[in-house]
């Protein structure tokens, strides 16, 4: 059996739960049906419930549901999801890792991925801080490692893996990333370096810096003719 959204009556449906989001459906399975929740394409949790909290965000974000097999609540099936929709001002980074990546030494265990970015179209990639992390495992759940993974770019017990990492909303250009590799310990691995084309619509005129707003009105008592006036899209 694979992951499927045959079932979900409604939902997922999306709702404020203090400094989290509560992500709760409806579905036509009896109780006791695994459920799967990934959040932008990435597997986040997995049960039998038909609610759970997860970390709020501070950008859109896309939440998929659906039922798997037994024995499946840890299976990776992002790769079968519908393809992200309306990513046309957003960089959508897709690279594969394992605990092949483990520096060594140490090797404490992978623990995730950090992504590091431009802060301008063309500009060079910054390692000051990073812009966002994707955890390498669901946590508390290794799925390669000695003894566990298949044949993979690591070699038997290190089979490798898909990530993936949406951007916030940019401006038109060509974005410079990196994805670099994390153990427990916090050394940083290997970097691998993205070059991504944004060629989305243009963006929502600038705020006008006194008022706050967008659009500004003006009224000549003389003629009887109201105008409105924006500044430029920002990008």
């Amino acid at each position: 059996m694979a992951f499927s959204t045959a079932t979900i009556t409604e939902g997922p449906v999306v709702e404020p739960d203090g400094g989290a989001v509560l992500v709760w459906w409806t579905a036509s399975d009896p109780d006791g049906v695994l459920f799967q929740l990934y959040v932008d394409r990435a597997l986040t949790w997995s049960g039998t419930a038909r609610e759970v909290s997860v970390p709020a965000s501070s950008r859109r974000t896309v939440y998929h549901v659906g039922t798997v097999g037994p024995g499946e609540g840890q299976t990776d099936f992002s790769s079968s999801l519908p393809a992200l929709q309306g990513t046309g001002d957003r960089a959508l980074l897709t690279w594969t890792g394992g605990s092949w990546q483990e520096e060594s030494p140490p090797q404490s265990g992978l623990a995730g991925y950090r992504i590091y970015g431009g802060s301008t179209p063309g500009a060079a990639v910054s390692y000051a801080a990073s812009l966002g992390e994707v955890l390498a495992y669901t946590p508390g759940l290794e799925t390669d490692g000695y003894g566990l993974g298949g044949y993979g770019e690591g070699g038997y017990g290190s089979a490798s893996a898909s990530y993936q990492w949406l951007s916030e909303p940019l401006a038109n250009g060509v974005w410079n990333f990196a994805v670099k590799p994390y153990d427990k310990a916090g050394n940083e691995g290997t970097v691998a370096t993205f070059a991504v084309t944004i060629a989305g619509p243009p963006q929502p005129p600038a705020l006008n810096a006194e008022t706050g707003l967008r659009l500004s009105l003006s009224y000549d008592a003389a003629t009887f003719k109201a105008t409105l006036s924006w500044a430029a899209s920002i990008g």
